[in-house]
This record gives C-alpha cells, structure tokens and sequence, in this order.
C-alpha cells in the first residue's frame, strides 16, 4: 500500500443485505455505510483483530446522531491485494436499552 492511497471496498453481498434491512430502522445508513469505507480505505488496520485470524478486525464507529447508535462492522483487510472486504455489520444497542436487557 501506498503513503495516503486509499485501498480498494469490496462490500460483500450479505453486509449490503444487512445494510438494506438496517435501512427502515436507520435512516442515514447509507451515510454510515460511506463513511466506514472512506475509515477503512485510508486506515484498514483500525480495526481490532480477531484471535484466531488478525485479517479479519471489528471496526466500531461512533454514533452518528441521536437516531443511529454505533455499529460493530467485521471486515477482512487483504493487505497484498490492498482489498478491505466488508463482511457484516450489527448495531450496537444504547445504553439505556442494554440496561433495560439487564435489568429485565
């Protein structure tokens, strides 16, 4: 990979399905979506590594506004092709309802 040339977003079939079922739910995820690929494509190693294979990371963003939460996207960055793959994607819960899933 090259000083500052951003790496080529594969988005995989399924994370585009998830991406579309997100979309009633969350209005902006197109935005979201768009936003993770330019992170990505300048810094594919932003991501936290699995244990049991470090090309495959957890990329957590931060919430965009009060409507979308942050969303966990796992994705597997192939460093001599200068590919980012992204695999899936899953909004994390609030505060407020993790709590509520405890409490219970």
């Amino acid at each position: 990979m090259k000083l500052n040339e951003p790496v080529v977003i594969v988005e995989d079939k399924y994370f585009m399905e998830e991406i579309e079922k997100l979309k009633p739910q969350f209005k902006r995820i197109y935005e979201i979506k768009d936003a993770i690929a330019w992170v990505l494509a300048r810094d594919p190693n932003s991501g936290n590594p699995l244990p049991y294979d470090p090309n495959y990371k957890v990329y957590e963003t931060s919430p965009l506004d009060t409507e979308a939460p942050k969303f966990w996207i796992l994705y597997r960055f192939d460093a001599e092709n200068e590919k980012v793959y992204l695999l899936s994607i899953v909004p994390l819960p609030s505060k407020e309802e993790e709590w509520l899933r405890i409490k219970g």
